[in-house]
């Protein structure tokens, strides 16, 4: 189900994922069924409301100025129910900066949720879409599957001891019926884990320019900063935070504004400045259109910067820059148009 995030800053709504957005201003957003808006005393109240054959069901989110929350149900006919409660932010700190998110679908089954900056932070850092406080140490499904029109990929990673218990796999009868004459391939393994204070299960679904993915955390630890301590000293997850770096560091590059071959070769030498292995080599403008070079960097992904030009299929544009990178798959490697210069 779709989730629209709102980014907050100095109190107030700055910019959102566009997640089915009907209007948005700094202190009102109507979008993924929500409206959501900011009061006077800077406490933020959201609201999704449906009528149904039993009447109307009103989901509201709010949060004070304090950062206390509550989330709750209202059917008609039948009391307020309270979903959850308590504060979402550090004592003494207001409610300014963070995310708010709003999930859709039926209203009953959404959920809300603010995190702070601090928290979004380390979100970002492992990649993660959730935090569930919950035992670590249970079985986990690993599913894999590849079909005509793409996969589904799923990883577990803990610091606990992790136990095969199960394998099952083969050309399902749901997988031929979906996907009759192709070549449909489905496996589930079972883990047991155990003496675990954390465990990562992600999953990746690709199909056709589609791509989906869910990465959730499983902990019961609260410390935060000791939690991203633990996250780290895993050879694995430390390869991934890096990565994550790399792809942030890779983006702020993008739309950057020239209007000359010399500012390209600026942004070039930046882009170079990723990794510190990689140099710039020299480009001067007659050779710009063969440039192309890949490098594979320290977190194990692949890297591509190339310059297109001049262009002769587009009359407007006489030099693009763009960057490629992911794991070397074209599959799942990611573009990035860097800067271009129109004529």
């Amino acid at each position: 189900m779709a989730t629209l995030q709102i980014n907050m800053e100095n109190g107030f709504f700055a910019d959102s994922n566009g997640r089915y957005v009907n209007e948005f201003t700094p202190t009102y957003v109507d979008g993924n069924g929500w409206k959501c808006s900011i009061r006077e005393d800077g406490s933020v109240v959201c609201e999704a409301a449906r009528d149904y054959s039993d009447g109307r069901h009103s989901m509201r989110y709010v949060i004070s100025k304090n950062g206390f929350a509550r989330l709750t149900l209202k059917v008609d006919g039948e009391p307020v129910k309270t979903l959850k409660k308590g504060f979402v932010l550090p004592r003494g700190e207001k409610l300014t900066d963070g995310v708010i998110g709003l999930s859709g679908g039926y209203v009953d089954g959404r959920y809300a949720y603010f995190r702070d900056v601090v928290f979004t932070k380390f979100m970002d850092k492992f990649g993660l879409t959730a935090v569930k406080y919950e035992d670590p140490n249970r079985i986990f499904r690993v599913r894999n599957a590849r079909y005509g029109g793409g996969e589904c990929r799923s990883s577990l990673v803990s610091d606990g001891v992790v136990t095969e218990i199960g394998h099952d796999s083969g050309s399902t009868n749901e997988w031929r019926d979906t996907c009759p004459g192709t070549c449909a391939y489905e496996g589930e393994t079972s883990y047991s884990i155990e003496d675990a204070t954390w465990a990562i299960y992600s999953q990746e679904q690709h199909e056709g320019d589609s791509h989906n993915s869910a990465r959730i955390l499983y902990t019961q630890m609260r410390n935060l900063t000791d939690l991203e301590d633990s996250l780290m000293s895993n050879a694995e997850l430390a390869q991934y935070a890096l990565k994550r770096e790399h792809e942030r560091s890779l983006k702020s590059f993008e739309g950057v504004k020239v209007s000359s071959f010399d500012d390209i070769k600026k942004v070039i030498d930046g882009l170079f400045k990723i990794e510190p292995k990689m140099k710039a080599e020299e480009l001067n403008e007659e050779k710009a259109e063969e440039f192309f070079r890949s490098f594979k960097l320290e977190d194990g992904s692949y890297f591509y910067v190339s310059i297109w030009g001049p262009m002769t299929n587009n009359p407007r544009t006489e030099y693009e820059v763009s960057v490629r990178y992911g794991d070397g798959c074209s599959y799942y490697l990611k573009e990035l148009k860097i800067a271009e210069i129109t004529r």
